[in-house]
């Protein structure tokens, strides 16, 4: 086995030296590399989410199941559902923008409603195509990047945005959508150390793309579940008017840019469960480094409002607003935490979005 030996040494022989020059020739830098962040889904991966038993502690265990959720995406970062082949190059019908909430991490892939909406309308005028755009942490700012950088492109008739607890809880942070905790950030900087450990991490990259998401799929990584990202950021107490002020112009620029582009936009509230009632949810809050700032109950209030502003933006723009803050919120039988609906949540708001389109738009959903 000396063959073996020999070409070990070789390597190591190799990646000494190329250290060795790299260290003569180049040396470390202050350079930053600046560059606005697509925040999506990893694209072309086909796994399954687990929810850990730390990410359990802090969710209604009678609303969740603990099981594995298939997660697939297409060469774009969009969420497809089962069996979907939805190529990058192929125009669609409906996106949906959104967080977590849109996501749907840990629903049964076949019912999140970004995918059921199209299997519903199915069955009403034909064949429908519809992709999932949410990210989690997104808020609509990122959304807003997303549709123009992945998603005009695809000619929708319909892109259809909810938001609202991320901008929330970012805004009542920093009052800001660009200064916000690092991984939220939209401009993120990269400061370069060294052109060889650079050249590592892009081949790295380049060759063992999905290597690390198995990874963690197998073994499980619960501290993915119990980073808090807002941890460094100095968190000020600010004008809560200001606040709606930015949401309200973030939801109208999603608004320009849809109608710059012949784009059908579509609004929706956000359901939850952030009640002055729900215990669970109250004691959650009550562990954020917001709580010190606003209390459960001011919190409460300014998610409302931010449905509110919501509604009122749609009424003022003359654009539909789908109202599943109406339908669904408060119901433990559909949200598991405080705004994350759970499979039967889902499809009751694929049913609702659907027959919203269909009484909207009768002449396109006949």
């Amino acid at each position: 086995m000396s063959w073996i030996k020999n070409i070990m040494l070789s390597f190591v022989a190799i990646l000494s030296t190329l250290i060795i020059i790299d260290k003569l020739f180049y040396k470390d830098s202050n350079t930053i590399k600046r560059h606005v962040v697509l925040r999506e889904a990893e694209p072309n991966i086909s796994l399954d989410k687990y929810p850990h038993d730390l990410y359990m502690k802090d969710v209604d265990k009678n609303s969740l199941q603990q099981k594995k959720y298939r997660f697939s995406t297409n060469s774009d970062g969009y969420i497809i559902g089962p069996g979907e082949t939805v190529d990058s190059s192929q125009n669609v019908d409906l996106i949906f923008f959104g967080g977590s909430t849109t996501e749907l991490m840990f629903v049964d892939e076949d019912k999140r409603f970004p995918y059921l909406v199209s299997q519903i309308l199915k069955k009403k005028s034909g064949e429908v195509h519809s992709l999932n755009g949410g990210n989690s942490g997104n808020n609509s700012m990122h959304s807003v990047i997303n549709l123009i950088a992945k998603g005009l492109n695809k000619r929708p008739n319909f892109v259809l945005m909810m938001h609202n607890v991320n901008d929330l809880s970012g805004l009542l942070r920093t009052n800001s959508y660009w200064d916000t905790a690092k991984g939220r950030a939209i401009v993120q900087s990269t400061h370069v150390k060294n052109s060889f450990y650079e050249f590592i991490k892009n081949v790295k990259s380049l060759a063992f793309p999905n290597v690390y998401s198995h990874f963690v799929q197998v073994f499980g990584s619960p501290n993915l579940f119990s980073t808090d990202e807002w941890s460094g950021v100095e968190v000020v107490k600010v004008n809560t008017g200001e606040v709606s002020r930015s949401f309200r112009k973030s939801l109208k620029a999603f608004i320009s840019v849809c109608r710059s582009w012949g784009i059908n936009p579509v609004l929706m509230t956000q359901p939850n469960r952030l009640n002055s009632s729900d215990t669970l949810i109250r004691s959650m809050y009550n562990l954020s480094n917001l709580s010190p700032l606003f209390s459960y109950d001011e919190y409460v209030s300014m998610h409302e409002k931010f449905n509110y502003i919501i509604r009122d933006v749609g009424t003022e723009e003359g654009i539909l607003v789908i109202d599943l803050d109406q339908h669904l919120s408060d119901k433990k039988e559909f949200l598991y935490d405080a705004v994350h609906l759970n499979t039967e949540g889902s499809v009751e708001a694929a049913k609702i979005i659907s027959r919203q389109l269909i009484k909207s738009f009768p002449k396109l959903f006949y």
